[in-house]
């Protein structure tokens, strides 16, 4: 009888010693690690945590910081590619003067031209693309001006078309590379850029010439494209002074 009673209490003190392990330990792993963790999601989350508020301006502003670090060093890499390019084109460009838009004649000794020389033209588009220089925008809008010449002498009366007169109706009368008629000698080897303006793959710049020792801003606007990682001239400002058929019929139906 004292034996069972023996090995009753005893089994009974085994029972509560494994509940209270279970209380003390057990149960405090199982509910108070989840809860410590609710707690501080709870106040990293919070709307007013000022430590909250303090680590996202710091991420936010040390984010930005970098950004503007990157977008600064990217623009000057831009600008310095930029600059070569204006400097090597143009001096391409005056080392190989031609005309753009050449005037087709019957035979050399005839001041009448009929149009454009098509044959002269498309080889000078060819020199101009092989260079690299240019974009396909730039050769498409350039051809679109030459049609607009050529339909329009074309419709002209001979008294417009006669090479003895000076300054053709069809001819801009400044160099269209800088929309000048005078410019510092050489000024093509020393461009330099300015208001340089990029979005995506698109730049929009002024060009610079040095002038008695300065540089001074000739207001002539030029827009390049980063094509395949490199820049290329997309448009110049000159090829503006030049008009639709419509535009120069309206021309001489006022003289």
């Amino acid at each position: 009888m004292k034996q069972k009673l023996f090995k009753r209490g005893l089994f009974s003190l085994v029972i509560l010693g494994m509940l209270y392990y279970f209380l003390g330990y057990m149960l405090v792993d199982l509910v108070g690690v989840p809860l410590a963790a609710y707690n501080s999601y709870k106040l990293w989350n919070k709307n007013d945590s000022i430590e909250n508020k303090i680590w996202v301006e710091e991420s936010n502003s040390k984010e930005q910081k970098i950004v503007a670090s990157v977008s600064t060093i990217t623009t000057e890499r831009d600008s310095i590619a930029l600059t070569t390019l204006v400097r090597e084109a143009y001096t391409w460009s005056y080392d190989n003067v031609t005309d753009e838009f050449p005037y087709l004649v019957k035979n050399e000794s005839d001041s009448i031209f009929t149009g454009i020389d098509w044959k002269a033209y498309k080889a000078t588009m060819l020199a101009y693309k092989n260079t690299d220089y240019f974009t396909e925008e730039f050769f498409k809008y350039h051809e679109i001006v030459a049609t607009n010449i050529d339909a329009s002498i074309r419709s002209a009366d001979i008294k417009w078309r006669n090479m003895n007169d000076g300054i053709s109706l069809w001819s801009s009368e400044v160099d269209d590379w800088c929309n000048c008629q005078d410019y510092p000698e050489d000024y093509w080897k020393t461009l330099v850029i300015n208001q340089l303006m990029i979005k995506d793959t698109i730049a929009h710049f002024n060009l610079n010439w040095e002038n008695y020792g300065e540089y001074s801003s000739m207001n002539y606007a030029v827009t390049a494209k980063k094509v395949d990682g490199k820049w290329k001239i997309n448009a110049l400002e000159g090829y503006q002074n030049y008009y639709t058929k419509e535009e120069y019929a309206s021309f001489m139906s006022e003289e």
